[in-house]
């Protein structure tokens, strides 16, 4: 096994969101014509459980100059949320702003890293080995977008919070 240098240690095995979760909460979001009532319902319980994480999908969201680039971004921030939410429940711990700054600092450290010594992987393969259904949603959704140079920001923030709600997880 060939092993690539990084700055981002793997998923925790218990913090795992399986194909089956991410069926569900896609069943659950888009039962009926409720898909914005349930995604602002979502962003209401993120509020009031994960404030900083809450700040952080509020703030990138608003630079998304798009109404499809927003409706996307809202999307897959809130379903990647309410993944770890149902599967975990109060087994997620929260979230604060230091550990999303840390987070955003080693996803930078670690593209730098591969850029330097390993320029055939990247920071999101480190994750969706660790996270394969939610970056497989990710990937999916992304590659149906109109513009997906305006929501790469988006996409580096998604995978800040892929990496803190994993860390969030207890075992």
């Amino acid at each position: 096994m060939w092993v690539s240098p990084g700055a981002l240690t793997p998923v925790p095995s218990h913090a795992t969101i399986d194909e089956t979760t991410v069926a569900s909460v896609i069943k659950d979001l888009l039962r009926g014509d409720a898909l914005r009532h349930e995604l602002d319902a979502t962003f209401r319980r993120l509020e009031l459980r994960q404030p900083a994480l809450a700040e952080l999908i509020a703030g990138e969201v608003a630079e998304i100059e798009s109404a499809p680039g927003q409706a996307l971004g809202y999307f897959l921030f809130l379903t990647v949320y309410r993944a770890f939410e149902q599967r975990f429940g109060g087994r997620l711990g929260p979230v604060s702003h230091r550990q999303l700054d840390a987070a955003l600092e080693r996803l930078v450290t670690d593209s730098e890293v591969r850029e330097s010594c390993a320029p055939t992987t990247c920071s999101e393969d480190v994750l969706a080995l660790g996270q394969p259904a939610l970056m497989q949603l990710i990937d999916r959704e992304l590659r149906k977008a109109e513009n997906t140079e305006e929501l790469m920001p988006a996409f580096e923030a998604l995978l800040v919070e892929l990496l803190v709600l994993s860390e969030a997880v207890s075992a």
